[in-house]
């Protein structure tokens, strides 16, 4: 809900995604909180990022690729330095080649490891989450298991 979210209303944005979260748990479901960041200042996308830790999405998405931009390299960086190991992250829209894949998986990756100081984990983003974000229906992201 963009519009509670730029009234600062983060008690609402909480608990919305609370809501949603658990209902996806509860019926085992994989829950992705889409951020838009097109739309959102860098503090708006850090502080959603600080919720998705304390309600434990299993992923916080960069968008739906229909927004003014889609995934951008600096926006997953920093969505992953706020998120750590915590939420999972998805970066959606706009990633068309190998080079735009691999770009994106290095800020994960070095965003991950700013804070940590260790080996890229097992959770940052992959191919697997960039490829099939923008191939034909195919959603990467759909399996949250190990």
């Amino acid at each position: 809900n963009i519009s509670e979210l730029k009234e600062g209303h983060y008690d609402y944005m909480k608990q919305e995604m609370q809501s949603i979260v658990e209902v996806c748990k509860d019926n085992h479901v994989c829950s992705k909180v889409i951020l838009e960041n097109c739309y959102l200042t860098k503090d708006e996308i850090i502080k959603m990022c600080e919720i998705a830790c304390e309600v434990k999405p299993d992923f916080v998405k960069t968008s739906t690729g229909f927004g003014t931009y889609s995934a951008r390299v600096e926006d997953v960086a920093l969505m992953k330095s706020v998120v750590k190991d915590q939420v999972k992250v998805k970066a959606a829209g706009g990633i068309r080649t190998i080079e735009d894949c691999l770009a994106m998986i290095e800020a994960s990756w070095t965003a991950h490891n700013e804070r940590k100081n260790q080996p890229a984990q097992s959770d940052n983003l992959t191919w697997f989450d960039c490829y099939n974000s923008n191939s034909k229906g195919y959603m990467g992201s759909q399996y949250c298991g190990d």
